[in-house]
């Protein structure tokens, strides 16, 4: 089905009087004062969002610390979820104002139509404001997969739809994959193994290796952002249900003993 006719399309002189006028008013969100008080809309918004914002993050990756409202600090990005430039009337609008960090604005979303696909057909939009959320798991991940190769990442999100189109615009799976996945894994496996040791847990057993991994799993929800938080629990969940396997445990405690090993040489 083909989109409608757009506003610069078949009216260019409206469409670009509206930008300028809500670019204007963007700008005075700086220079305005809240009713009563000193402080500018947007040094108040700041504050109501993350307040809002619970873990202090970037809701749109879980990856990057958001500025918190303090004079020496920069103002985070306050990025317009629908593009100002296509949708110029949700310039100012606060609602369609969102702290997003650096990377993700700056790097992947810039102008991008929230709205539309890859395809350029109409999409389900997630509201940053609203109260969807996303969770990510690796079920599917091969761990082992042969050959001396690393991991074959499976990412899995849920709700997979409505979450598909704020992923691709962000580049959410391979900045998963590469970014924390890839470089991060046989870090946490090191800590899991140090983590054993200080705690008098014996690894050189089956039983041993899957009570350390149980109680180090129980730790990662401490990590301070939320999607690496998730992933790394999610990560130990496999180690943990590959060592109670009955044909994969060995294969998987053979790895860890000989990481064990490697660790002990290198220290």
């Amino acid at each position: 089905m083909p989109l409608p006719a757009s506003l610069p399309n078949t009216l260019p002189t409206v469409h670009q009087a509206t930008r300028d006028l809500f670019e204007y008013a963007f700008e005075k969100l700086s220079d305005l004062k809240t009713p009563g008080s000193n402080e500018t809309v947007r040094a108040r918004y700041h504050q109501l969002v993350h307040a809002h914002i619970e873990s202090g993050c970037c809701p749109f990756c879980g990856l990057e610390i958001i500025e918190a409202p303090d004079p020496d600090l920069v103002d985070p990005d306050l990025d317009h979820y629908l593009a100002a430039s296509k949708y110029p009337f949700a310039g100012a609008n606060l609602r369609n104002l969102t702290a997003m960090g650096t990377t993700c604005n700056r790097s992947y979303k810039g102008a991008q139509d929230i709205l539309l696909d890859e395809l350029h057909q109409k999409v389900d939009c997630m509201d940053p404001y609203g109260d969807e959320h996303v969770t990510v798991s690796l079920d599917g991940t091969i761990l082992l997969p042969g050959a001396g190769d690393g991991p074959e990442w499976v990412l899995t999100f849920d709700p997979d739809v409505i979450s598909r189109n704020w992923r691709r615009v962000f580049n959410l799976e391979t900045r998963l994959k590469v970014n924390v996945l890839g470089k991060r894994y046989k870090t946490w496996l090191e800590h899991c193994i140090s983590y054993a040791q200080e705690n008098n847990i014996d690894i050189t057993s089956r039983y041993g290796a899957l009570e350390a991994v149980g109680k180090f799993k129980k730790t990662c929800k401490f990590e301070a952002l939320p999607t690496i938080a998730r992933l790394k629990t999610s990560f130990f969940e496999l180690i943990e249900s590959e060592l109670i396997d009955p044909e994969g445990g060995d294969r998987m405690h053979n790895f860890v003993v000989e990481l064990r090993q490697l660790d002990c040489a290198s220290g």
